[in-house]
């Protein structure tokens, strides 16, 4: 019996070698794809139940609550106070302690902003993709609103340029019949662009026509506000019958909300605007043809993919945001119950996967595997997009199995689109928002000519200019 046994997993591991595959392994050895993972990974032993041992924390419990409870720290500062006492412990099992003994926070008081009737009025855009004359089209909602009443015209344009925005002000007023004293805009750099931390200088053909029409414009833009706006306009596109659009969405499980109308064209150039505009029709996903965004870190990658996705799901795709890491760790953890084969099938039905942020990351040995699975059961029949800040020649080290995370890319290269951002900026560090150079030697390390100048090579895959379509 054993050396049948034997034999057999032999004959798994021969098979392995010469597919790569497990589906093909199982399928050629008429055995289950688990059997296959055992003879692989090696054979789990059955979970043992053990008595509760003493922990490290039993004496430091009555210090860890009254700091908590009286002194109110985090278990940060929890972790250092209770070192300098002799604790050898670890912070995880400190964190579920302090998650533990915490009463919940009670709801925030917060003060209403009020405002008097007719005395304000604020106006954004926010983008929506619709269905017109049999095709998917992005279409830009203006909206202003009038705080006290919540009053609020909506109009649809097909761009955002500054013509547009006088005119839909014109019909906007006309409907309301009076004009506001006070404008607010949400970071419309239509309107004027920042000037200083506090206010903005306005658009010289703005500044006239809001001159003509004798109202004001906010010197402080309202963050929080697009938001605001975005949610009322929202509503309103549901109450048209929508909800399915948002149900995709919140099914995608997106970190944020991302578009391509928020995204700053001219900052990148090694981007290929024209390819990122030409796959925003996606017909990449009914052809299930892979994307691969690749570049430096703060380069733009998952904003390009959320907003992808973003559009995906108004067109009526189904669509799951994944970081790398967390994709990873749930294949992983699926091993232990044996529900991997039920995680892919559920991966491989989705219209677009989003793969984002694949980077250097704790080796495993089964990591390379498990994606290999992912991307063979929706290899031709789905549509996958993978960003990541390293050359596809990188990924078999940092998967850990270069030879089968070859097979990986070559399915993924094949009939795909490659968006490489050569020569990338970090957005976070040179973009508008980033703090000034002053500041640099105290919140990054190295001298802010080399920041300003960055001289590390981009990832080269991909022709053209910075990027390939397959």
């Amino acid at each position: 019996m054993a050396k049948n046994e034997e034999k057999k997993r032999k004959a798994i591991l021969e098979a392995y070698t010469c597919t790569g595959s497990i589906r093909q392994t199982a399928r050629q050895q008429k055995v289950t794809r688990q059997t296959v993972r055992r003879v692989l990974y090696g054979r789990r032993r059955p979970p043992v139940e053990h008595p509760l041992a003493p922990s490290k924390l039993d004496p430091f419990r009555p210090t860890i609550q009254r700091l908590v409870l009286d002194d109110r720290l985090t278990a940060t500062l929890v972790l250092d106070e209770i070192r300098e006492l002799g604790y050898q412990g670890g912070y995880s099992i400190l964190k579920d302690y302090v998650r533990l003994i915490r009463p919940r926070s009670k709801t925030k008081v917060t003060t209403r902003l009020e405002h008097p009737p007719g005395a304000e009025g604020q106006a954004d855009w926010s983008p929506y993709t619709v269905r017109l004359g049999g095709e998917q089209r992005l279409v830009h909602a203006f909206s202003l609103v009038l705080p006290f009443s919540r009053f609020m015209v909506v109009r649809f344009a097909f761009d955002e340029t500054l013509g547009t925005l006088l005119r839909l002000h014109d019909e906007a007023f006309g409907v309301i019949g009076a004009i506001p004293k006070l404008m607010t805009y949400d970071n419309m750099t239509t309107v004027g662009r920042h000037v200083g931390q506090d206010r903005i200088e306005l658009n010289r053909r703005f500044d006239a026509y809001r001159k003509e029409c004798g109202f004001e414009v906010a010197q402080t833009l309202q963050q929080g506000y697009a938001t605001f706006l975005a949610g009322l306009v929202q509503r309103q596109v549901l109450a048209s019958g929508d909800a399915a659009a948002q149900r995709r969405i919140n099914a995608a499980k997106f970190p944020e909300t991302k578009t391509f109308d928020t995204y700053d064209w001219t900052f990148q150039k090694g981007l290929n605007i024209q390819l990122v505009k030409d796959l925003m029709n996606l017909d990449f996903i009914p052809q299930a043809r892979p994307l691969l965004l690749l570049g430096k870190p703060g380069t733009g990658k998952g904003h390009i993919s959320i907003a992808y996705g973003q559009l995906a799901a108004m067109a009526g795709y189904t669509v799951r945001f994944f970081t790398a890491s967390r994709l990873l760790s749930e294949l992983y953890a699926s091993l232990a119950d044996a529900s991997t084969d039920r995680m892919v099938a559920r991966l491989a039905r989705v219209n677009l996967l989003i793969i984002d942020d694949l980077r250097d990351l704790p080796p495993r040995a089964e990591y390379a595997g498990l994606l290999y699975e992912v991307i063979d059961a929706r290899y031709r029949r789905r549509s996958t997009i993978v960003s990541s800040n390293l050359s596809v020649k990188q990924w078999g080290k940092a998967l850990g199995n270069p030879v089968l995370t070859a097979s990986l890319v070559d399915r993924l290269m094949e009939r795909g689109h490659v968006i490489n951002i050569k020569r990338g900026r970090s957005y976070r560090t040179f973009g508008p928002e980033a703090p000034p150079e002053t500041d640099w030697p105290a919140l990054v390390t190295g001298t802010a000519t080399s920041l300003r100048h960055p001289r590390e090579a981009c990832p080269r895959e991909g022709g053209g200019r910075g990027s390939r379509s397959g």
